[in-house]
């Protein structure tokens, strides 16, 4: 039996398939079981499943890349025998993927403590003293099932059947209290005995007492309420709150019994001990739970090394002050692309954009701060150290850039135009912690280096350019391979008092001969326009050719007087 799990924000949903192939996606589509999941970062068609034997599944990868907790990927395409348990990490979404335990033996060594127990192996059989070192395997053994066995599907059923099994009783429940009332979890009875039979005063005292209840050998520790033809023993399951969230319960039908024998204080102290274990479980499942949504929220934004970091030590993201990088990106003419696509498939579209972005912000150590509309803000040395913080960010900005080819090829022939991004970044020293609420936390810089990275961003519209960088970042980048930059001189922005100086970036491989030739013609535009020299200036410009950024600049410094751009809001 194969068990999916899926996690997301908007979905927490447990399935089992049985057998054949599981498809897996937003709308998954041909024959076999399907699985919808509620993410739009997730492939319509995204995966096909199906198990083979030995506790193995073949994953077949229809959509996006896939990551594997091993922290390789599955390219689209592509398929893959994997070994069970494993979890699958795609768009927003985990998806948790494992077999029933008896499945998992084929493969693996037998679970330390896996209940193979005669009934004539019982505590009963084993006398009212047994061995110190005989007792003591039994405990741990005990111990280690539970232990196993605190996160799977068979946890209470395993403790049903250990009160019957390993206490010697003639039949075991685990319940659940249910507000006023008590819902039976798991059942387990002596063959030709009725499972689901137990007494609300024993369950109202232990309620009310929060302590184990037992009828002794020598009388009834509680009023037996089985009109005396059985004896019972209830411990109480604490939540991790400690609260009575349930009880184990296990009675004895005195009429089987040897002389009318009932609960020895032994038996019942083992009673007590699987409901200790069951309580542990519950508390390691709660502890699960939350790590998993912490994971989950994490994975959102950072890579999947620095959310295992964070995980372990959640207090790195304190407010600290620290110098960082910015990177904000934006797609050009959102508004009319938006109206040709209608909102569904905008929305679609962005989803698919921004989750290639975000690809390459995580590929490159960096953290997403958040999302606005149909951009992103990310960020980089923060949380952790990240010595070429501005190297990394400028190589990340270049992967994005590379992205869009990828995502034309979907979206170009229906948007009617290729999709464009533009691109700004700048390096300062910012205060990072929780730039959201003490409702919404959302983990981030605050301050001028964030507000100038965005004016950056908004200035690659009015130059022609995809990607803009800052004297600040540009100085970051001394020795790197890969970078190559333009100088484009420097600008007033909107907001910001000082001049600020803008460098175009670009990967190496990008510069032309013919490009080159505009470039050395706009660097000695670039030159006289400095020293004042505006005539000769624009004769330089007008043989440089169509560039945008030259163009603006001459215009600005014609206006000004000075040559810089004046990117200003009229």
């Amino acid at each position: 039996m194969l068990h999916v799990q899926v996690r997301n924000e908007r979905q927490e949903q447990r399935v089992s398939h049985e057998s054949g192939p599981l498809l897996i996606g937003r709308a998954p589509e041909g024959e076999g079981a399907k699985l919808v999941v509620e993410d739009l970062r997730v492939s319509r068609r995204q995966l096909r499943i199906e198990a083979l034997s030995g506790g193995s599944v073949r994953l077949e990868n229809l959509g996006k890349d896939v990551r594997l907790d091993d922290g390789s990927v599955l390219p689209r395409g592509s398929s893959r025998d994997i070994a069970l348990p494993v979890s699958l990490r795609v768009g927003h979404t985990t998806l948790d993927l494992s077999v029933d335990s008896a499945e998992l033996s084929t493969i693996a060594p037998p679970v330390t403590g896996e209940l193979r127990l005669a009934p004539a192996a019982s505590l009963a059989s084993l006398g009212e003293a047994p061995e110190p070192e005989q007792l003591t395997q039994w405990f741990e053994t005990l111990l280690a099932v539970q232990a196993a066995a605190a996160s799977s599907d068979a946890f209470h059923e395993r403790t049903a059947r250990a009160l019957v099994e390993l206490v010697g009783l003639d039949r075991g429940l685990v319940m659940r209290r249910d507000g006023e009332d008590w819902t039976v979890l798991a059942s387990h009875a002596k063959e030709g005995g009725s499972a689901e039979v137990f007494s609300r005063t024993v369950l109202a005292g232990v309620l009310r007492d929060r302590r184990t209840y037992y009828d002794s050998p020598s009388g009834p520790d509680l009023a037996q309420s089985l009109l005396s033809l059985e004896c019972v023993v209830a411990s109480p399951i604490f939540d991790p709150q400690g609260q009575v969230a349930g009880v184990v319960y296990g009675s004895r039908d005195l009429r089987r019994a040897p002389s009318g024998r009932g609960i020895t204080p032994l038996e019942a102290q083992v009673v007590q001990l699987l409901a200790g274990a069951v309580s542990a479980g519950l508390a390691r499942l709660d502890q699960e739970a939350e790590a998993a949504r912490l994971r989950v929220q994490f994975e959102q934004f950072f890579s999947p090394k620095l959310a295992s970091e964070l995980e372990r030590n959640p207090r790195l993201l304190d407010a600290t002050e620290r110098e960082i990088t910015v990177l904000f990106s934006d797609v050009r003419g959102f508004s009319s692309l938006s109206e040709r696509l209608g909102a569904r498939r905008t929305y679609e579209m962005i989803g698919d954009l921004l989750d290639g972005l975000t690809k390459q912000v995580l590929a490159h150590g960096g953290v997403i701060v958040d999302y606005y509309g149909d951009g992103l803000e990310a960020m980089w040395n923060a949380p952790a150290d990240q010595p070429d913080h501005a190297v990394e960010a400028c190589r990340a900005a270049l992967a994005m850039q590379a992205e869009m080819p990828g995502l034309n090829d979907t979206w170009s022939h229906e948007v009617g135009e290729p999709l464009r991004v533009g691109i700004g970044l700048h390096s300062g020293r910012a205060l990072v912690g929780n730039a959201g609420s003490s409702r919404r936390m959302k983990y981030g810089p605050r301050g001028h280096v964030v507000n100038l990275a965005s004016r950056v961003e908004s200035a690659t519209k009015k130059l022609g350019v995809s990607v803009l960088v800052t004297d600040a970042v540009a100085g970051g980048l001394a020795g790197a391979d890969g970078l190559t930059l333009r100088r484009l001189g420097r600008a007033r922005m909107a907001g910001i008092d000082e001049l600020v100086g803008l460098h175009e970036l670009r990967g190496r491989g990008e510069v032309e001969p013919l490009r080159a030739q505009a470039d050395a013609a706009h660097a000695q535009a670039l030159a006289a326009l400095e020293e004042g020299r505006f005539a000769e200036a624009e004769e330089i410009a007008a043989l440089a050719g169509d560039d945008p950024a030259l163009a603006h600049l001459v215009r600005s410094a014609r206006a000004a007087d000075e040559a810089a751009f004046d990117l200003r809001r009229k």
